[in-house]
């Protein structure tokens, strides 16, 4: 009486529908390529789990492994790929960006230097930046941005089909950021 018990959440297994929510994000970046990049998570024998709202990802002997200590001793296991908000709209974090460039081909975007600044500091990027794409992009299609070295910078998502991108000007915004690898510097400063 008295006592306020804190109640202990565990990673679990994911639910149907987050499992298609985040599917269909994965098919978002992936494109055309989505078979060869669902065959080498078959290959590597890569699962989701989930903690609160954050989705991980681990490799099956991990995820066995841990089973032996009990799921209330584990806080997590894997790593954090995205999360969830509150409207259950699912968001990458860019540690997801190991996992989806494994598979060979992904729909990408290359951008100048000066495109991998103004990339890195959170803003959209514009056709000025742009150095070269993936073929057959359409819009809102989500994109792994490249700097010109072939250094994963972020993820974005494009706002214009491939056919359209020649059609407008210079100055245009052509590439949404939605996650970049400037975001970790930009909070510790602000701390």
């Amino acid at each position: 009486r008295g006592f306020l018990i804190k109640k202990r959440i565990i990673m679990r297994v994911l639910k149907l529908d987050e499992a298609r929510i985040i599917l269909s994000k994965i098919i978002k970046f992936q494109g055309n390529f989505f078979k060869n990049f669902i065959k080498k998570q078959i290959e590597e024998f890569q699962l989701f789990r989930i903690l609160k709202n954050r989705v991980f990802i681990a490799s099956i002997i991990l995820a066995s492994r841990a089973n032996s200590f009990g799921k209330k001793k584990i806080g997590s296991i894997g790593t954090c790929i995205g999360r969830f908000d509150k409207s259950e709209r699912f968001y990458f974090l860019i540690p997801a960006l190991n996992f989806l460039i494994r598979s060979p081909k992904f729909n990408s975007i290359f951008i100048n230097e000066t495109g991998e600044k103004i990339f890195t500091y959170g803003k959209h990027l514009k056709k000025n930046c742009l150095l070269r794409l993936t073929k057959d992009l359409n819009y809102n299609d989500g994109v792994i941005v490249l700097g010109k070295n072939e250094i994963p910078l972020g993820l974005g998502e494009i706002i214009k089909n491939s056919s359209e991108i020649l059609r407008i000007s210079d100055k245009e915004t052509l590439i949404i950021n939605q996650a970049d690898i400037g975001k970790y510097i930009r909070t510790i400063e602000h701390k």
